[in-house]
């Protein structure tokens, strides 16, 4: 019987040592997940949103505006980076998502004032690697969204094309070979676009 219950107790205080053991190593690891996730961010909208071409003179991460009609998928309101020139906002950058082969593609997109796009960057997706997930490349796919505009399409959004060169500002050309996944980054695109076009009035304004 003694043995029995010493054996119980044994048992319950290593369980009870696992489980805060585990606890602690869950909370060290959250934040430094946390933390590169909000540095990845930062580097995104630095990419989506380019010092050199928007000519913003503050910094974005510390200027936010959160529209509380337009939140994620969590219900979180939506976090829009501001680029200032002398106070006055001269374009936002946010995240905005569409839906690829393998799931979802979050991506960071940059505007102007002026609904010209000024970037953007893929954060996350399950694209398949080595066709789906080229939409990382720069030369291959990304870099045609700058300076990309809507101005003149037929529905005032940005158009895949196959099977030819993308030769209008609203057109964007697909990866050989793989389809869906940029159909998905020009869904997100247009998507950001719509709520820019939305919101618009309270980014501009936003002191």
């Amino acid at each position: 019987m003694k043995n029995t219950i010493a054996l119980v107790v044994v048992l319950t205080t290593v369980c009870i040592i696992s489980a805060l053991s585990l606890a602690l190593v869950n909370n060290l690891t959250a934040s430094r997940i946390v933390e590169a996730k909000q540095k990845a961010e930062l580097r995104a909208v630095s990419s989506a949103l380019p010092r050199d071409q928007v000519h913003y003179d503050n910094d974005p991460s510390k200027d936010i505006v959160k529209i509380p009609e337009w939140t994620e998928k969590d219900g979180t309101p939506k976090k829009i980076y501001l680029g200032k020139h002398q106070g006055k906002v001269v374009g936002v950058a946010f995240t905005s998502i569409g839906e690829g082969y393998g799931g979802y593609i979050t991506i960071m997109m940059g505007i102007d004032v002026n609904e010209k796009i000024t970037g953007i960057e893929i954060i996350d997706h399950l694209e398949t690697p080595g066709l789906g997930a080229k939409i990382e490349s720069p030369e291959l796919f990304k870099n045609q969204f700058k300076g990309k505009s809507t101005e003149g399409s037929e529905n005032k959004e940005l158009v895949v094309v196959k099977g030819r060169k993308a030769d209008k500002n609203w057109e964007i050309q697909v990866l050989t070979g793989a389809t869906i996944s940029p159909r998905g980054v020009v869904q997100a695109v247009n998507e950001g676009l719509a709520k820019f076009r939305q919101y618009k009035d309270q980014m501009i304004k936003y002191p």
